[in-house]
Parts: structure tokens; C-alpha cells; sequence
């Protein structure tokens, strides 16, 4: 079974129920997963060149990014029902994952001097500055 991700940009030209109709009954999709504007996970028989070539040919014009996926490596922040969609698939795999929301990285340390007024959301300069000339080894 093969997994792709089908990303869209310019819909706005374009019926979405027929693009919907297209991605869900169409193309060999065995299942799919659309928890994410303009974005579908789809499991499927067919290639990568198949998908393209189909939609190529129902909506000419449309920009879009087809990518085959491992669905055993993932993370995010979204919907519930978008978890139990891909922890199903993992268990026909027979894989145990965790999702892990706030794992510490490089990058939550540099965010440590976040300006806490949340309508601005801007690092304070000095801090982040510091923090990634440190991170980066690099002297003032």
C-alpha cells in the first residue's frame, strides 16, 4: 500500500466538492484523510505519476504537490479524529507510536525569552540573539 500527501494552492478557481469527489472516489484511493485545508492524505494502489496525470486531466491549471509518505514517522498538533485515522493505518503495521507534544529541542530553548504578551509574540531581541550566537558558536 502506498501513502501520498496531495497538497493544493490555487483552488479557488475550482469546484472543491468536484476536487473532494476527484481525491475521494476516483484515483484508487483506498482511503483518505483531509483534516487539513487544501491538503489530503491518501492510501492507495497507484503511483505518484497516476495522481498527477489524473488530476492533471480533470482540473488543468490547478497547482499542486503529490508526495509519498511514511506514515510511521509523523508529529503535529491537530484534530483527534486526524490521530485515529493515522494510528489505524499504523496498527494494520503492527507499530506502537507516541506522540509526544512538547519534546525539548534546540529551538524551545531559544524561544525562552518570548515576550509573553501574546499580541505581539516577538522574541526579545537580546535574549534570541545571544541564545543563537551561542547555539551557532558564533563570537560577538
Amino acid at each position: 500500500m502506498n501513502y501520498y500527501q496531495i497538497t493544493f494552492n490555487n483552488l479557488e478557481g475550482f469546484n472543491p466538492n468536484l476536487v473532494h469527489q476527484l481525491i475521494t472516489a476516483n484515483l484508487g484511493v483506498t482511503d483518505w484523510w483531509h483534516y487539513i485545508p487544501s491538503t489530503y492524505l491518501i492510501e492507495t494502489t497507484t503511483t505518484s505519476y497516476y495522481l498527477a496525470n489524473r488530476i492533471i486531466s480533470a482540473f488543468s491549471g490547478m497547482n499542486f504537490l503529490i508526495t509519498k509518505i511514511d506514515i510511521n514517522d509523523y508529529n503535529g498538533y491537530l484534530d483527534k479524529r486526524a490521530w485515529e485515522w493515522l494510528e489505524r493505518k499504523l496498527k494494520k503495521n503492527q507499530n506502537k507510536t507516541t506522540y509526544v507534544p512538547y519534546a525539548r529541542s534546540p529551538l524551545a530553548e531559544l524561544l525562552k525569552g518570548i515576550n509573553k504578551d501574546t499580541s505581539t509574540l516577538f522574541p526579545q531581541k537580546t535574549m534570541a540573539d545571544s541564545a543563537l550566537r551561542s547555539l551557532l558558536k558564533i563570537k560577538k
